[in-house]
């Protein structure tokens, strides 16, 4: 398929075995350390392909940036910096930037609702430190049912312990999945607990290192998407 790079998450307990539902993996990971996790897409909607992913960014977590896949489009909405995470509420960002697949590489294109428009440098580094990302979507490319997929994100986490929670929309064409419940629902949200960090499965070192961890044996990644991830 046309733009989808294939490609897994080593982490540093081992590899993930892939999740029936949509989850964040890892699951465990320290407090206070910048690292990478992913969605994790682990099956269709009800037998259809997947064709777009939205994550909402708990309150606390913050430096939040996608990874960028080829083929794929990446949107990215803010909101104040500090200010509550929405519940469950994907529709009323503060700034919404796209960056767009074509195949050139990637296109950033952003609506007269991004207040960083026409700003200098400074000015622009100034109004970043107010804002926080709220929510990402990766739209445009397709993976089919009975294979899964992660979209990746680095992210710093909270200087505390405790539990976050990651609502997440699925959309497959004309089909939607909203995991938003709780742990013992049939649609969670997706959980992660952040622990100290000899506490956790994925030690800080080593979540820092996960994009790095990525080269051995992995055939089927392309250069473009290694470099992107690399890169974080």
């Amino acid at each position: 398929m046309p733009g989808l790079v294939s490609y897994l998450y080593a982490l540093a307990a081992g590899l993930v075995v892939s999740s029936a539902h949509v989850a964040l993996t890892p699951s465990t990971v320290a407090y206070n350390q910048s690292g990478v996790v992913a969605v994790r897409v682990g099956h269709g909607c009800d037998g259809a392909a997947t064709t777009s992913i939205s994550v909402q960014i708990p309150t606390g977590v913050t430096g939040v940036t996608p990874v960028y896949i080829p083929g794929w489009n990446v949107t990215v909405t803010t909101r104040p910096a500090g200010a509550s995470a929405p519940n469950n509420n994907f529709t009323d960002p503060i700034s919404k930037v796209t960056y767009s697949a074509s195949s050139s590489g990637a296109s950033s294109s952003s609506g007269s609702s991004n207040p960083h428009e026409g700003m200098s440098m400074r000015r622009r580094a100034e109004a970043a430190a107010t804002t926080e990302v709220d929510s990402i979507t990766w739209s445009g490319g397709s993976i089919p049912e009975g294979t899964f997929f992660d979209f990746g994100l680095k992210m710093k986490t909270p200087a505390q312990e405790t539990t976050l929670a990651f609502p997440v929309i699925q959309l497959c064409d004309d089909k939607s999945t909203d995991w938003f419940g709780d742990s013992s629902s049939s649609t969670p949200a997706s959980f992660v607990k952040v622990v100290k960090a000899s506490t956790s499965s994925t030690s800080a070192a080593g979540l820092a290192r996960t994009p790095n961890t990525l080269v051995a044996g992995f055939a089927t990644l392309s250069v473009g998407a290694y470099l992107a991830l690399t890169q974080l």
